[in-house]
């Protein structure tokens, strides 16, 4: 049985509301998606931060609302997952398990004067970013019942704050709702650093070794984040205060955890070069780079497809007694491919064979890929920033396409 939706004005304290206001900043709730739509009908900022019952969104509002989420981070995503998963999950909404969070810049106090301006201005227009959750994105026990972030986009055009800010509302809602965890699935893997450093920032760390599952049958064990592309992480909010979430936005403070070197940040992804134009130090963080994606997806097909005894078998270290399960040896791995160590897998033995030649021109294939996702994803730090499910894709639909799609959709609807 779901939740009630995790978020709500009450989540917040004080401190984190006036500082959302003092950045130029309105917040809206699924409860308030029908005041959302009449505000932007009448042209008035309509909200109210206590919880009043709202009437559900008409298949009409909700097609209006698609079309204009879809036009809010198209511009920089640009992927036909994208409008999969848009549509899927603004369809079924109401469903309990589903939740999201808007944010729109305030109306211009310039433009309000003006009538035309004012009549150009919609709600719509002042969208600057959104998060959706989704409960039930990892269904392995532990995890089954966590509101996983399904999908963050921002627009840093429109205010630099918004991603950041989303971000601290997930884990703040999470945190005041005692769930131990917050997860979520970076599209992109490392190539798109922007978001890995912006979510390392908030707490959050890589973690491979939850990968299981298969899309296609979910009876044969619990499916959590199966997709091969995309880098699991997650947020252990036990170990974190609401201040120290609240200290990412305002003080601009990263969090650590024990044992972690505070002095520089917790991934050595997210170190920035003091000087760009030192090339030697851009091939050699080019190399760091390009090796943590290599490693990447030879331990996704160790967690995804390979025994623990072929694992120990190509790697005798893990014969130890410390090493008992699949999930420590993944973790130990992840750890040394931190420090820049490649993972070494023996070439003695099928599966490992069928490994290695995953990992040679396909895996070239798709760190390109990934690395044409990141540079289409961001222009700037904080733009459309990807959690949540990857789906498979056919040819890439133009952002034209995406909304004549949707427009023949609601014609033929009418029709009927």
């Amino acid at each position: 049985m779901y939740m009630k939706e995790i978020f709500n004005a009450s989540m917040l304290p004080v401190e984190a509301q006036r500082f959302i206001q003092e950045n130029n900043l309105d917040y809206y709730f699924k409860y308030q998606l029908s005041e959302f739509v009449e505000g932007d009908n009448v042209g008035k900022n309509i909200r109210t931060s206590s919880r009043v019952a709202n009437r559900k969104l008409t298949p009409d509002e909700l097609t209006q609302f698609k079309q204009n989420i879809y036009e809010t981070c198209l511009g920089g995503i640009g992927e036909e997952y994208f409008y999969n998963i848009v549509d899927n999950v603004i369809n079924n909404i109401y469903n309990p398990k589903y939740d999201i969070v808007i944010l729109c810049v305030k109306p211009n106090e310039v433009n309000a004067s003006n009538k035309s301006n004012k009549q150009k201005e919609t709600l719509y227009d002042r969208i600057s970013g959104f998060l959706i959750t989704e409960i039930g994105e990892c269904n392995l026990p532990k995890y089954k019942n966590i509101p996983a972030l399904n999908l963050i986009c921002s627009n840093s055009k429109k205010n630099r704050m918004t991603g950041k800010l989303l971000m601290y509302m997930y884990l703040q809602a999470l945190k005041r709702r005692n769930i131990p965890y917050g997860i979520l699935e970076l599209a992109g893997n490392y190539s798109n650093l922007p978001g890995f450093c912006l979510y390392n920032g908030f707490g959050f760390r890589e973690d491979l070794s939850i990968k299981s599952g298969d899309e296609e049958d979910e009876s044969k064990q619990p499916r959590c984040f199966p997709e091969k592309d995309t880098l699991t992480m997650i947020c252990n909010l036990s170990k974190v205060s609401e201040q120290d979430i609240l200290n990412v936005v305002k003080l601009q403070k990263k969090i650590y955890y024990e044992n972690e070197d505070r002095s520089v940040p917790a991934d050595p992804l997210c170190v920035r070069n003091p000087n760009p134009k030192d090339r030697k130090k851009e091939r050699e963080n080019k190399t760091y780079l390009n090796a943590r994606i290599n490693n990447f997806f030879k331990l996704v097909d160790y967690q995804l497809e390979t025994p623990i005894e072929s694992i120990k078998s190509s790697n005798p270290e893990y014969n130890a007694p410390e090493f008992n399960t699949k999930e420590k040896i993944i973790k130990h791995m992840m750890n040394k491919s931190k420090t820049g160590e490649t993972i070494f897998i023996a070439s003695n033995t099928n599966s490992n064979n069928n490994i290695n030649n995953k990992n040679n021109e396909p895996n070239n294939k798709t760190n390109n890929k990934s690395n044409n996702k990141s540079n289409n994803n961001c222009q700037g730090s904080m733009c459309a920033i990807m959690g949540g499910k990857s789906r498979k894709l056919h040819k890439t639909k133009t952002p034209k396409q995406l909304k004549s799609k949707q427009s023949k959709t609601k014609k033929n609807r009418n029709k009927n």
